[in-house]
This record gives structure tokens, sequence and C-alpha cells, in this order.
């Protein structure tokens, strides 16, 4: 268990990290819910197929974690893993929790907003912390001369930051609605075995709400 906190910290306080080290940790996850043991269950029952509450507390820091695939956002992988779990534990005593976070999971992939320039290449990251170590002179003053004496400040700003032309407000808008490409994935998944469940329907619920 000491290990996979370990991983999960790491996830949470990276900047950037390897999409494969948050992909593993959620299989470590899975594992341990379709198997019933594994290190979320040390001191507990070993009921295969039941999502536990300490399982939901790590998925829901996994996911939503800022290192790895769509940082602070659920990926469509990560989606169907909580689908994947939702069948398989479904009709179990379940951690209270894991309805929420399903729903909140699968609406977040469906309806949220995720960066595609979130995660940095480890060259850009590497380029922008020398430039936000260096103290010198030189590039204080070639940031200043950019800000103080262009009649657009603010545009200025963004082009040196590599900003420019960005709708970050409509790139937000965009993010809340839900495609036709994801509203046939929903209902694949939805209608995967011929009938709405309750974590389904309550995912359903959810979206007409929003």
């Amino acid at each position: 268990m000491a290990e996979l906190e370990l991983l999960v910290r790491v996830l949470e306080r990276a900047q950037n990290a390897p999409e494969r080290l948050k992909s593993y940790a959620l299989g470590q996850i899975e594992q341990a819910v379709l198997n019933g043991s594994g290190p979320t269950r040390q001191g507990g029952g070993l009921v295969p197929n039941c999502v536990s509450e300490a399982e939901a507390r790590l998925l829901r820091r996994v996911l939503f974690a800022a290192g790895g695939d769509s940082p602070a956002a659920v990926s469509r992988d990560e989606a169907e893993l909580l689908f994947r779990i939702k069948d398989a534990a479904r009709g179990a005593p379940n951690s209270p929790q894991w309805k929420q976070l399903f729903v909140q999971g699968v609406g977040n992939y469906l309806m949220g907003f995720a960066s595609p320039s979130a995660q940095l290449g480890r060259e850009r990251a590497a380029e922008l912390e020398t430039f936000a170590n260096d103290s010198g002179t030189r590039i204080g003053r070639f940031v200043g001369r950019a800000v103080t004496t262009a009649p657009d400040y603010k545009g200025a700003f963004a082009m040196v930051f590599g900003r420019k032309g960005r709708d970050r407000f409509g790139e937000l808008a965009a993010g809340e609605k839900i495609t036709s490409e994801e509203q046939a994935w929903l209902e694949t998944h939805v209608h995967a075995d011929g009938e709405v469940d309750e974590y389904e329907q309550a995912l359903l619920d959810f979206l007409d709400e929003e």
C-alpha cells in the first residue's frame, strides 16, 4: 500500500509524468477490484468485483491528478476503465463514493475541457524551467521592454510565452459540448448489455441536468 500511495503522490505533485505511470497505478487499483486482492485490500475482506472505500478514494486522486494522461481531467481510456469497473462491480456492496466518482469521472470526460498542450515535452519543460530560473538582466530587460513598449501589452506578453491566438474561453465552451463522437461512445457503453443500470441512469441524469 505504501508503494501505491507513493505512485499516487508522485502523480499528484508532478508537473509532468509519463502516461504509462498513471495507467500502471490505475491498473493496480482495477486489478484489486476485480480480484479482491492487492494493496488496497490489506486488513479488509477479500471480496472480488467490489469497489472499497480505499479504492474509490485512490481512483479519484489518480484520475484527477496533475500528472499523466489528460492532467486534472479524465481521458477516454480512463472513462472506459470506469465503465469496466462499474460493469464488474454492479450489484456489489460498493463504497457510497463509487457511484458519485463514476458519474463525475465519465461526465468529466464527456463535458470537461482538457488542453491538448497541457503536458509539455521534456525538452520544452527544461527550456521553460531554465528561462524561469534565469535572473540575469538580459531576460528581465527583454520581457520588460516587450511589455512596456507594445501598444497591446497583453498581446505582446502572450506572444513572449507562446499563447498568442489561443481562444481559452472558446476552448472551454467547446469542451462542455458533447460531440457526436462522444455521444456514440456513450450509447455504445450504455447499451452494451441491453439495459440501463442505476449507475448509467445516474450518469444520464447528471448529463441532462448539466
